[in-house]
């Protein structure tokens, strides 16, 4: 099951992060449920279109003597941890950690920087060959 623990939609970079204690209620009820925290992270970098950067942390133990408050507390910091870890990241441009699940289209300077290669190609090897004779 996947709960979003905010319990609405909330600025990515809003701290800090307030959870519903409703997880917390759910894992110190039942037994065997497990909490792993999944941060989803966007960011247009360098492009005209946004990226998503998604890090899925470790997961997070339960003890029963834990207080509800202590675990929602205990989910926000994890989550908190995987969004600022993957912001660290991005900012410091390093992307060794993430695999790419899917690509979109080009953006349009990406079009035009792949247009003016290729004409630029064209252009240097007729250029080329008139000076070897081969055009007249």
């Amino acid at each position: 099951m996947w709960i979003f623990p905010q319990g609405k939609e909330e600025h990515l970079e809003k701290r800090p992060l307030q959870f519903s204690d409703g997880p917390s209620f759910i894992m110190l009820k039942e037994k065997g449920v497990q909490a792993i925290p999944i941060a989803y992270y966007y960011s247009f970098r360098h492009d005209q279109r946004p990226e998503l950067f998604i890090k899925v942390g470790k997961r997070i133990e339960v003890n029963t003597e834990t207080s509800r408050s202590e675990l929602t507390h205990k989910l926000e910091q994890a989550v908190t941890t995987e969004l600022d870890s993957i912001k660290s990241k991005l900012v410091s441009e390093d992307l060794s950690t993430f695999d790419v699940f899917m690509t979109g289209r080009k953006t349009l300077s990406e079009w035009l920087t792949w247009w003016k290669e290729k004409v630029r190609h064209k252009i240097s090897s007729f250029i080329e060959r008139f000076h070897r004779g081969k055009i007249i």
